[in-house]
């Protein structure tokens, strides 16, 4: 068969794309696996088992790099990561054996490791789980991994590890998506690999720290052949979520196991277009079903197009409603971007409730109304 063409998610180049086990077959990924997408979640058994998922004979993977960058960082970084994950995996089942007691956190010693080969793959195999695109609009991480001696990168992005507990019944592969926090106006924009022992995290421009412990983006400023020993905290964490950046506490569990979204949840195509130029896809979430919608479920999802442009108080924006009779359109736009939502079968009587429209509203027609947040 064929390799596939395209660009490569490193480099960027338009190249024969190989395959790139993620992670690397040397950790703990060279058994044939069974790989699902968020419907198979959706529609998982009570006991959480899923069906009809994709086997992967080779072990998880997808092809994204070209031969050059697969050869890169599976002869500079990877020898590495085998030597972090053996470690990590024997960290964890000490930690978590019977008769330890529970915690959900830990304490990890890792004598001469090289911390900078292991960041540089751990974003290696974050760009392998994006989008092609993701490293033209951040160039400085693409410099950053195919610069095996490149040091430093900007403060807007930080990256967590954490430990993935025995009890987690998702690991997942996790683009960059926003990520709705209690008490946290801005989104975090987060991306994420789980996958036993660890979970690897970043966030871009984070409006505050995702974990308390677990950062380890100062593993950026160490030379590549720097060797030390890393002492770390690091979060034991349950993965049990599709999205990224979502884990559950060991010592926390919810005692109900229905979590939001369901398939009756609304789910809502984005698109944003940021002043800078940069562009990102996602969907949003919303409890109520599309079709019971009224005026509040309405302001709550303009609400979350503010969000995810990280318009915040005081700011002036200006909201677009068009509808045609079967179809409506919300864009919202300030001076940080435009955030659209794909064309949706909301309820006239909801544009109607929001608007503060009559009795009487024609078929088609838009409201375009500018305000400064409140």
């Amino acid at each position: 068969m064929a390799l596939p063409q395209g660009p490569c998610h490193l480099c960027g180049k338009q190249k024969v794309l190989t395959y790139e086990h993620v992670p690397a077959r040397s950790s703990f990924n060279n058994e044939p696996v069974e790989m699902f997408g968020f419907e198979h979640w959706l529609k998982r058994a009570p006991s959480g088992e899923m069906g009809g998922g994709e086997l992967r004979d080779r072990g998880a993977g997808v092809n994204t790099l070209c031969a050059d960058c697969n050869s890169l960082t599976g002869g500079q970084y990877v020898p590495e990561l085998k030597v972090w994950t053996g470690r990590g995996m024997s960290i964890v089942l000490q930690a978590t054996k019977e008769g330890q007691p529970a915690g959900n956190a830990v304490e990890c010693v890792l004598k001469k490791v090289r911390p900078a080969l292991f960041l540089k793959q751990a974003v290696a195999m974050l760009a392998s789980v994006n989008q092609p695109a993701l490293l033209d609009y951040h160039p400085e991480l693409r410099r950053f991994v195919l610069d095996r001696e490149a040091t430093g990168l900007p403060p807007r992005y930080q990256f967590y590890l954490g430990l993935t507990h025995p009890s987690s019944t998702v690991f997942r592969f996790a683009g960059l998506s926003p990520l709705v926090r209690d008490g946290i106006w801005c989104v975090t924009w987060v991306t994420d690999l789980v996958w036993a022992p660890f979970a690897y995290v970043m966030t871009i421009d984070e409006p505050a720290a995702l974990f308390p412990i677990g950062n380890i983006s100062a593993f950026a400023n160490r030379k590549y052949d720097q060797v030390e020993d890393a002492i770390l905290q690091l979060p034991l964490l349950v993965g049990e979520q599709p999205y990224p950046g979502e884990f559950s506490d060991p010592l926390k569990l919810p005692a109900d196991q229905t979590r939001f979204p369901t398939q009756t949840s609304a789910r809502l195509p984005f698109e944003l277009e940021f002043s800078a130029g940069e562009r990102r896809e996602g969907e949003i979430s919303h409890a109520v079903p599309i079709v019971s919608w009224k005026g509040p479920e309405l302001h709550e999802v303009i609400h979350g197009l503010l969000r995810l442009l990280c318009v915040e108080k005081g700011q002036p924006f200006e909201f677009l409603i068009r509808w045609d009779g079967l179809q409506v359109l919300l864009e919202v736009r300030s001076d940080k971007g435009l955030a659209r939502l794909a064309p949706v079968a909301i309820p006239l009587a909801a544009v109607r409730d929001y608007i503060g429209h009559g009795d009487v509203m024609p078929d088609r027609g838009e409201c375009r109304h500018g305000e400064t947040l409140r």
